[in-house]
C-alpha cells in the first residue's frame, strides 16, 4: 500500500510540471509566415498563412482587414497552445507592428506586440513579444 502511495505521488507531481512546462509561454518567439490564401471583396479583404519555425509547420493564421490606404486589420494566430489575436493598421509598409490584445488556452490575457517585416509578396517573419 505505502508503495502505491508514493508511486502515484512522484507520478502526480510529474504530470504537474510537463503540463506547466508545455504551456510556458516565451517572452518573445519568431515564426515565418508563408501566404496560403486570400480572399478580396468590395469592403475586406483576407489572407491565410501557414506558420513555420524552420521548415516545421507550427501553426497556421487568418487575417481580415478592411479596405483603405490605412486598413485596420485583425489577425488570430493558430498555435497548438492556443491561440493569439491582433489588430492593428496596415500601410503595406515592408515593416509594421500589431498589438496583441488577447488569445487563449497558454495565451488566455496575452498582450504585447507582433511585428512583422516582409520578406517577399508570399513571406513574412513575425516576432512575438509578450509584456
Amino acid at each position: 500500500m505505502r508503495r502505491s502511495v508514493l508511486c502515484l505521488c512522484v507520478v502526480s507531481v510529474a504530470a504537474i510540471a510537463a503540463a506547466a512546462t508545455a504551456t510556458a509561454v516565451p517572452r518573445s518567439f519568431t515564426v515565418v509566415g508563408v501566404q496560403s490564401g486570400q480572399s478580396n471583396s468590395a469592403t475586406t479583404r483576407g489572407e491565410t498563412e501557414v506558420l513555420l519555425s524552420g521548415t516545421k509547420q507550427i501553426g497556421h493564421d487568418r487575417t481580415v482587414c478592411n479596405n483603405g490606404a490605412v486598413s485596420t486589420c485583425r489577425t488570430t494566430f493558430y498555435f497548438a497552445a492556443g491561440t493569439i489575436r491582433t489588430r492593428g493598421h496596415s500601410t503595406n509598409a515592408t515593416n509594421f507592428s500589431f498589438a496583441i490584445v488577447g488569445g487563449t488556452g497558454a495565451y488566455k490575457g496575452a498582450a504585447g506586440t507582433v511585428s512583422a517585416h516582409v520578406l517577399s509578396a508570399t513571406r513574412e517573419r513575425e516576432t512575438f513579444r509578450f509584456r
